[in-house]
C-alpha cells in the first residue's frame, strides 16, 4: 500500500519549521460506523478508543484518526477512510512525518508479551488484542528517523516479531538488519494472508501464539 505520507515527503523538507495542523475534531455521531467498522475487520473498537483513535471527517469522507507517536511530540497522525470507494484510503497532514510510527498498546500493560512490527496501523491493533504491543511503520519502506525511533522503544519489549505484509516481504529483512544494527534481534514471520488484519481472530492467535 501506498501511504500518502510517501509521496509528501519527496517534497518536504526532513526538519519542518513550518505550520503542524492539529488532529482533526472527534465527530460523535460517527462513534456507530467507526465501530461497525472495526468490528467488520474482526478488531476491536474498545482497544482502538483505549488508544486514543476516533472518528473525524477529514478529506472529504469519514475516516478514523489514529494518533502516531514521535520523539518531538509533534501532532502527526493517520485517517483511515471508513468506506473503500475512495481514492486515498490512508491521508495525512500536510507536514513530513519524521519519525512518527504508530503505536498500539494493548488493555494491560502488565501482560505485554514483545512487540510486533508490521506496516499498516490496523495490524497493530490485530496484534495488541494478544498482548502485544502493534508498531505500525505506515509503510514497507522505513526511513532511518523510523529505524532509530522503533530501535529505541523495542528495547523495553522483547521478543520483536516482524510481520511484513504478503505483497511486500522484503520490508521484513529489511527491517531486521536494520534492528541488529542497533544491537537488536528479532524474528520474521511470514503471515498465511495478505497482512494480520486480514486473518480471523483464532488464525491471529495462531499465528501469534506459534
Amino acid at each position: 500500500m501506498i501511504y500518502r505520507h510517501e509521496e509528501q515527503e519527496k517534497h518536504l523538507k526532513l526538519k519542518w519549521d513550518g505550520y503542524r495542523p492539529s488532529l482533526p475534531t472527534c465527530r460523535p455521531e460517527l462513534w456507530e460506523d467507526f465501530a461497525e467498522y472495526l468490528v467488520a475487520r474482526n478488531l476491536n473498537p474498545e482497544l482502538a478508543r483505549y488508544n486514543g483513535w476516533y472518528p473525524t471527517k477529514y478529506k472529504g469522507c469519514d475516516r478514523i484518526l489514529i494518533p502516531c507517536s514521535n520523539r518531538e511530540g509533534v501532532p502527526y497522525f493517520q485517517a483511515r477512510a471508513m468506506t473503500d470507494d475512495v481514492q486515498l484510503r490512508y491521508a495525512s497532514p500536510a507536514a513530513p512525518r519524521d519519525d512518527s510510527i504508530v503505536i498500539v498498546w494493548p488493555e494491560s500493560k502488565l501482560k505485554v508479551k514483545g512487540c510486533v512490527v508490521i506496516e499498516g496501523p490496523m495490524d497493530a491493533l490485530a496484534a495488541a488484542e494478544f498482548d502485544y504491543v502493534g508498531i505500525a511503520l505506515m509503510g514497507n519502506q522505513p526511513t532511518d528517523a523510523v529505524i532509530e525511533h522503533l530501535s529505541g522503544f523495542v528495547r523495553s519489549f522483547q521478543p520483536v516479531w516482524i510481520v511484513p505484509d504478503a505483497d511486500s516481504l522484503h520490508m521484513g529483512p529489511n527491517v531486521l538488519c536494520a534492528l541488529v544494527q542497533h544491537s537488536l534481534s528479532g524474528m520474521i514471520l511470514t503471515p498465511p494472508k495478505k497482512d494480520l488484519a486480514a486473518m480471523s481472530r483464532k488464525e491471529r492467535r495462531s499465528f501469534l501464539y506459534a
